[in-house]
């Protein structure tokens, strides 16, 4: 796991990362995160069980990742949902399971690819074969990542790494219903 990753992680958890180095001694990185509560807050439990997580309709899910064991996490989150996923570990792979898969309705990509596109490349190569293809991108890096590589990237297109399988249903959702592509 990168630094990138690792702070962002814990920025997202509202924590933070501490890192030491010394020569001879090596690097130390602390990952500092909020403390879990013993208790839930009153009413907690209630909130969870009327907020349903919104479910597939069999949709297929184009879902580009080349991290093996993050792929195999969200394939099964999606078979759990309801959804039908197709995979690839990086862009060429993707743009050849597109040319085969017509029907694919969200291409979920990682932001960081191997085999020189990147996510943005790979979703703008593949909107101009697929015009209404719908995307959603994904990444455990900074915000500033974001920034320096992209031009047009909405908030609520990105999923922010490590998701849970609600987080990740309620984008989908919100994806597919989106009116533009």
């Amino acid at each position: 796991m990168g630094l990138s990753r690792v702070y962002g992680f814990a920025k997202q958890s509202n924590g933070h990362v501490d890192i030491e180095s010394e020569v001879g001694r090596g690097t130390t990185v602390t990952l500092y995160l909020p403390r879990l509560e013993d208790q839930p807050k009153p009413g907690a439990e209630r909130l969870v069980s009327q907020e349903a997580t919104p479910e597939g309709r069999g949709e297929v899910i184009l879902v580009v990742e080349d991290e093996k064991e993050v792929r195999k996490l969200a394939i099964k989150f999606l078979a759990h949902l309801g959804y039908q996923a197709v995979a690839a570990e990086d862009g060429a792979a993707a743009l050849a399971v597109l040319a085969n898969t017509p029907d694919v309705a969200i291409l979920f990509t990682d932001v960081i690819l191997p085999g020189g596109l990147s996510g943005f490349e790979l979703s703008r190569k593949a909107r101009q074969q697929f015009p209404d293809l719908k995307v959603l991108y994904t990444s455990g890096y900074a915000d500033t990542a974001f920034e320096q590589n992209v031009e047009s990237v909405e908030s609520e297109e990105i999923l922010r790494k490590p998701y849970s399988r609600a987080t990740l249903a309620q984008k989908l959702r919100a994806t597919l219903n989106r009116g533009d592509a």
